[in-house]
């Protein structure tokens, strides 16, 4: 949960180590008090004993701290309930760290029913009160119309405000807003100046952002050894775009020395964290062996990995795999039904649809086409996949072994 927000209230300690603990059976708590308590409750039972008393006597700072207890399980059994009902007591008496939480709660259901006009509501008192994480929140309860009617103006107004103050995914969002104009006059240089205030503090979707604002000259001069630098932070940070990106640079010579052992490593970390254009551009990769050893087996799977995240290409390359018996059992049906849906994107696919089907007899024409439907369930695209694949046709497999 959130820290708590600066309010002065005093109280007589003793001094434990470096821990604060009550001396009295009520003590109001400062703010920087209740965050040393709460960092040592894990370990020191008088911390949260300390918490309790004051929550239990009304302070509000306390209340709000005991809320985080149990929230997070620090000290005290996980409980999302009794972390509703102490946070609400506390944001009932207008602390602005508890009303965010409140907030939180109800966005996520967590002890309360999920309610966004809740979420909102709360979200709202505390914005009111400069609290930047609850401005960024009510800025994108607008941006998506949860809780409240949609208008990108509004989100853009609370974004600001938390940009303002510092709030780095906030500075993001409002750049990215300027950048396709939503909510504001579409202006690449109020774009760029708003990414490089966050990429300075280290988020990586704006170092990212700032990168690719470099490379294609967008708000600022194109530059790009700027941009591969700008992607290296934020693909040293794990952000699958930047290295991907970063690996293309590397493969084509721009912002850096060519190096293609450097562009398939950014690759590969980028499909490792699940980009499924990296997924596919590796699979192609280990299906030529350009510049990693040849690997059929690993190439499809790649293809596979891609193809359920929805990717047309690597639907239809899965498909040619099938088809040709390319690190994968060769099986007209699944070729015939990565094609099919592949075609809603792709029109390369229809064409393997149609040659395919030359091939295949009405019957499992009628399974691929079945086939074809449940693949394009929600969630539903490996399961189903595997499912085929480890009980086909028998007569597809029948003529799959006379064809060798």
């Amino acid at each position: 949960m959130n820290k708590l927000p600066s309010l002065l209230l005093t109280f007589s300690l003793v001094l434990s180590g470096t821990t604060l603990y009550c001396r009295n059976a009520f003590a109001a708590l400062t703010v920087e008090q209740a965050e040393a308590l709460i960092a040592t409750a894990s370990t020191e039972p008088k911390a949260v004993q300390t918490i309790k008393a004051s929550a239990e006597n009304g302070d509000a700072i306390g209340q709000s701290a005991l809320g985080i207890l149990y929230s997070d399980g620090l000290g005290v059994p996980k409980n999302d309930i009794q972390a509703a009902v102490w946070t609400r007591k506390a944001a009932e008496q207008g602390n602005a760290s508890a009303q965010y939480n409140l907030g939180l709660a109800y966005s996520r259901g967590e002890g309360i029913p999920k309610d966004d006009v809740q979420a909102v509501r709360w979200y709202r008192k505390a914005a009111e009160q400069d609290h930047a994480n609850a401005q960024y929140r009510l800025g994108n309860n607008y941006s998506r119309g949860d809780g409240t009617p949609q208008d990108s103006g509004l989100a853009a107004d609370w974004y600001r405000k938390a940009a303002e103050q510092g709030l780095a995914k906030a500075q993001t969002v409002l750049g990215a807003a300027y950048a396709y104009g939503e909510g504001v006059p579409k202006d690449n240089v109020l774009a760029a100046e708003w990414y490089r205030k966050a990429a300075e503090q280290g988020f990586a979707k704006a170092q990212f952002l700032l990168g690719k604002a470099y490379e294609l000259g967008e708000g600022i001069p194109k530059d790009n050894v700027q941009a591969a630098e700008w992607y290296r932070k934020a693909a040293e940070q794990e952000s699958a775009e930047a290295q991907l990106n970063l690996g293309r640079m590397y493969s084509n010579g721009t912002g850096v020395p060519k190096d293609n052992i450097q562009a398939v490593n950014w690759l590969r970390k980028a499909a490792e964290l699940g980009n499924p254009i990296a997924q596919l551009t590796f699979g192609i990769a280990l299906s030529q062996g350009a510049h990693v050893p040849k690997d059929e087996v690993a190439a499809a799977e790649w293809h596979r990995k891609a193809a359920a995240q929805g990717n047309s290409i690597a639907q239809s390359n899965l498909g040619r795999l099938y088809e040709n018996k390319v690190g994968v059992p060769q099986l007209r049906v699944v070729a015939y039904a990565l094609y099919d849906i592949a075609a809603i994107k792709y029109e390369d696919a229809k064409k393997h649809r149609s040659e395919i089907a030359e091939k295949m007899s009405q019957n499992e024409i009628s399974a691929a086409q079945t086939l074809s439907r449940q693949l394009l369930e929600p969630n539903n695209f490996l399961a189903t996949l595997d499912k085929y694949v480890a009980k086909p046709l028998v007569n597809e497999v029948a003529s799959a072994q006379v064809k060798k």
